[in-house]
Order: C-alpha cells, then structure tokens, then sequence
C-alpha cells in the first residue's frame, strides 16, 4: 500500500502518510509528536554605539571559545563538525534563496551582508562587522548548551541571533506566520533539514512539539536554538486526558495544536498556520507565499493530479481509518473522493482553529477514543474534508500546487545535487517538498546541502556488532518493521536503539531503509544480498 509503510519509520505498525503516502515515517519526528521547551538566556549582542573594532574583537574571541566547546561537546556525542568555519558558513548560508536572493529581513536576522554570499568571519572588510556577529550570536547559544537537558529548558523562543531590527517587526506573532508540528523521537538530520531549508527562505515562527529523550541529543539541542524554534517539552505518559498516551503522536497531537491555536497563536495574532509532518520534510520556496498568491483560506493537498485517477475506496489504509470511526453513511459518502494528506495544510489562523478545534473534538469524543488505530487523524481529516466541514476550503493537487507529495511519483525532479529542484506536473517549483525520502536522489541533495555536521557512524554503532558484507544475516525473519530515509549505517543504529525491541538491522543502500528486526542470532537465520549492498547489525 502505497499510504501504509511510513508509519514504521517511527517505531509503530504500518501506517501511512496518505493513500498513496506512507504514514509510517510519519513527519513528526523518527517516532512521532511530542512536547519541548528550550531556551536562549544567553543573549550576545553588541552595542550600535560601541567601537567597531571592539565588537569584532569580543565576537571573534566568543565564538572562538564557543566553537571549541561545542565541537568538543558534538563530538562526544558521535558529532563531528566538519570544520568550524563551514559551521558558520552553513548556519547563515541556509537562510539564502537557491541564487542568494533573500529577503531583507532574512538578511537581518541572520546576519547575511547583501554585498556577498560568503558569510564567514574571513570575509572581506566590508562584512566583517556582519560575519563577526553571525559567529558570536550562532556558536555561543550552542555551546552554552550543558548536557543536562534540563539547564536550557523554557518556554520561550529563542533571541540571541535577532538583529536589532527584530524588535520591531515582532518575535512572536504580530501579524507573522508560523509553522506548528510534532517532532517526537526527531533525528537530527531530518530536524537540520526541515529547519534549515526553512529558514532559507522564512523568518516565520515555529512552534514544535519534542519529547524530553530527543531534547537530551546535543545536536537536537543546538539545531532548535540556532533557528529560532520555540519548542515545547513533553512526555506521553503526562498528556490529558490520560487516554491519549496510548496514542500515536499524528493523532494525540491535535488537542496540543488546537489548545496552542486557539490560546497562545491567537493572543499573538498569526497571519498564516502551517500544520507539517517534521521528519520528512523541507522547503524550497517560502512556503506561506500561496496566501500572498490566492488569498486567505483552508489549503489541504491532494495527493492526485487535477482530475484525480486514484479514490478513498482503492486504499486499504484509509478507507479502514475512515470505516473504523465513522458510519457506513459517512464512508460512502466520501469514498469516492480523492485522497487528501494530513499531514502538510496551510490556512489563515482562523480557518487552522476550526479545523484543529474539529480534530480535537472527534479524537476526544467516545467514537473517537475508541477507533484510534496507529494513528486516525488522515481518515478524520478526509472525512473533514470531502464532507464540507472546513470553512473557506481550498484543494491544491500535484500537478498544479505548490506541496509535493513524493510518494504520489506525480512531481517532477529536476537537476542533481544542489542544483537539484522539485516541480509539480506543470513545471513550477514546489515550495514544500513532502515524503523526500520516498526519492534518495532528493534526500541526498537536501541532506548534503543542510547536515553540516559529518555524523559518526562507528560511534553511534559502537553497541553493535556489523557486517558491511551487504549480506542480510536475518532476510525474512523476526521483522519489527521498517524505517526510511536512511544514507548510512548510522542512521540504522540510531533507528534500532530508538525502537522497542529492536536487536539487530539491516542496512539497505539502494532503499535507503533500515530493516528492524526483533532477534539478534545470525547462525538461525539464511543470509541474502542486499541489491546495492549494505550492512546488518545486531546486538552481541
């Protein structure tokens, strides 16, 4: 099933984005939603009024500091900065369009001199000044990071890397959008690429959701504050009603976004909500520009073309969603319709209230608790949908919209590598790129262009025995489940400690998929190759 596998990514049953999208690696995170708060009380700035020479001087001995830190820090962590000064190259490189262009105010904010797209502090003269203060205000947060998670909580984002003109333009709300999502159990990598390809093109706000392990990852740490996320720290276990820990995140998050959305987002007065999956999405374009383009509203996307080929009724993932919390009445009412994704919408802040206020009151509601199956949130949300419950609706597809949904193979991949761009069936660039795992050439690109750091697969697989052999030492036993988005044995290490469980691996490079499996006994099970090779781990 094409909507059915993604799920697994996240350490729960098969359970797909949509219909002709995984749910399993669901974008939350490398398991699902959670709840997090860190903080930036450590703020470096610098006078208008102080001497230039001064500033620099103080910035460059700051950041000197800093990065020893935080590259001894990262590295005991199985992180390796791949060089200083490409860490602040990187950090304010990500906030440029794919020519340089960018906005003033991304300029300001992160330090980004109109006159050259080289950021770094060895930069000429004329932006010294500038790539002085992009070190001081990006390292030092970062290194200031203790390892004890519970040094850098609280609830507010961060200010440190704000220039002056910030103030005015309003750091919470204000009229500005802002990006709302669950990153339970997130990686770093996915966490670097949603964020960083973001803030490429947006100053927008965002508001995740993160469970207290993943705050504890140094590297998640630094990405959240280097970004300006204000996140919010949770566990499962402490959700109310209580009913809900036994949830998946893609559906216990609606009460915390409809709760956010209808207190904190509209004391702050949003513009524009963008409801996303986290691990398996970036940017390509600001992803708020379709309000600037068409106008206020509810955008939910389809995973069809204009005239759409593929219905409810054809996929077992959702037709069961929708069959399980619904009549028989509701069902064939929509069963014909074509399938739309919960997990990437965009709408004016009154019409996101609405519906999240909606979702919250299905999955709380007895028909609702009692249908939860590895996550119900898709069927509810179609049902929501094709049913006209959501005011001001409008239907944006693959072919012509700007969110693509890769596993619908409907948008176009042009390029390679940095030169690399998503376009939907008539030839404009998507500015949200969803499910880019489902296509390693995009993964890879995007992966290259935002992990900055160089992760250390021996160390992260260090429990592990592993063969790089690409022979699968348990093929066709003892299977958990299965994760995607994988460019190296490491990120198979990381997926199996993370899932309960799990006691081996196998690694496959022309997947891009991580095998989880329950037993850990190679001399029982009949070995097979991996197509494009790979590794099998397990623990001794």
């Amino acid at each position: 099933e094409a909507g059915a596998k993604e799920r697994m990514l996240q350490g729960a049953a098969p359970r797909q984005r949509g219909g002709g999208a995984s749910r399993n690696n669901r974008s939350h995170g490398v398991n699902s939603g959670s709840k997090s708060a860190y903080g930036d009380k450590d703020k470096v700035r610098a006078s208008p009024q102080a001497n230039g020479g001064s500033i620099v001087l103080m910035a460059l001995v700051v950041a000197a500091y800093a990065g020893g830190y935080l590259h001894g820090t990262l590295k005991a962590h199985n992180y390796e900065i791949k060089s200083l000064d490409h860490s602040v190259k990187a950090a304010v490189t990500h906030a440029q369009g794919p020519g340089g262009e960018h906005s003033q105010e991304i300029r300001d904010r992160f330090m980004i001199s109109s006159a050259s797209k080289d950021p770094s502090p060895s930069s000429s003269s004329s932006s010294s000044s500038s790539s002085s203060k992009s070190a001081a205000s990006i390292l030092f947060p970062a290194a200031s990071n203790s390892n004890n998670a519970e040094s850098v909580v609280s609830s507010s984002p961060s200010t440190a890397a704000a220039a002056p003109s910030l103030a005015s333009s309003g750091r919470k709300g204000d009229g500005k959008d802002v990006v709302i999502g669950m990153a339970k159990g997130i990686a770093p990598k996915p966490l670097a690429m949603f964020l960083g390809s973001l803030r490429e093109y947006s100053s927008c706000d965002v508001v995740l959701w993160v469970d207290s392990k993943s705050t504890q990852d140094p590297m998640v740490q630094t990405l959240l504050k280097k970004y300006e996320v204000e996140f919010k720290v949770f566990s499962p276990s402490t959700l109310k009603p209580s009913f809900m820990a036994a949830w998946h995140p893609s559906s216990y998050r609606w009460p915390l976004i409809y709760d956010f959305l209808r207190n904190d987002a509209a004391e702050r007065n949003y513009r524009g909500v963008l409801l996303a999956d986290i691990r398996d999405t970036a940017f390509q374009k600001d992803p708020f520009s379709i309000l600037d383009e068409r106008g206020a509203g509810f955008y939910a996307s389809s995973e069809d073309r204009d005239v759409p080929k593929r219905r409810i009724q054809d996929c077992g993932w959702n037709s069961g969603w929708i069959k399980s919390c619904y009549s028989d009445a509701t069902y064939a009412r929509v069963s014909d319709k074509p399938i739309s994704c919960s997990g990437m919408s965009i709408a004016s802040l009154s019409e996101a209230t609405e519906y999240a206020r909606k979702m919250n009151d299905k999955l709380v509601s007895e028909s609702g608790k009692s249908c939860e199956r590895n996550g119900v949130d898709q069927g509810m949300h179609n049902v929501l949908v094709w049913t006209d419950e959501i005011p001001n609706l409008k239907i944006i597809t693959q072919e012509s919209g700007p969110i693509a949904n890769m596993q619908s193979e409907i948008p176009m991949v042009a390029g390679s590598g940095a030169s690399l761009r998503v376009k939907n069936a008539k030839g404009d660039l998507m500015a949200i790129v969803h499910q880019y795992d489902r296509d390693l050439n995009v993964l890879r690109a995007f992966e290259e262009k935002y992990v900055y750091w160089k992760p250390d697969d021996e160390k992260l697989c260090e429990r592990y025995k592993t063969d790089d052999s690409g022979q699968d030492l348990f093929a066709g036993r003892c299977d958990l489940g299965l994760t995607g988005g994988a460019t190296s044995k490491g990120d198979c290490c990381r997926a199996c400690d993370n899932w309960q469980g799990c006691k081996a691996f196998a690694f496959s490079k022309a997947a891009g998929k991580c095998f989880i499996k329950g037993c850990n006994d190679p001399s029982q099970g009949r070995n097979k190759q991996m197509p494009g090779g790979g590794t099998t781990g397990y623990l001794p």
